[in-house]
């Protein structure tokens, strides 16, 4: 048995999705069915979709919140964040990783626990927004 093509179009720059849909119902199912394949058009495929729609990410966002008590500039974690993602606030005011001075406002001290430079005073709010 023999494939053939039919239909085919060459695209100088990207399709948008509407376009893909467009082609695909354009080639139809075609024939006979083996084991594993999947017969109809794109648009048939609505449990595939809908599974793909209810995807969850691969990472989940925690914020911590610690409130300082004056004595202590260290914070465990809930888990060992992505870096990339995390961000630090201090009472709502994002602290800077690595200023132009060199001067961090904070450092992870170990692979779940967060170091301010300074002490937070009674009642400062500590947030830690970060992915893991």
């Amino acid at each position: 048995m023999t494939a053939q093509a039919k239909n085919f179009q060459f695209f100088k720059s990207p399709i948008n999705k509407q376009q893909a849909i467009e082609i695909a119902k354009k080639f139809g199912s075609g024939g006979s069915v083996a084991w594993g394949d999947i017969t109809g058009t794109l648009s048939d495929q609505e449990d595939l979709q809908n599974a793909l729609n209810a995807k969850e990410d691969d990472t989940t966002t925690i914020n911590d919140v610690f409130v300082g008590d004056g004595s202590t500039s260290q914070f465990s974690l809930t888990h060992a964040p992505i870096l990339e993602s995390l961000r630090v606030f201090l009472n709502g005011q994002l602290l800077i990783k690595g200023d132009s001075e060199g001067q961090d406002d904070y450092y992870l001290s170990s692979e779940s626990s967060i170091s301010l430079t300074n002490t937070p005073v009674v009642g400062e709010e500590i947030t830690v927004i970060y992915n893991y």
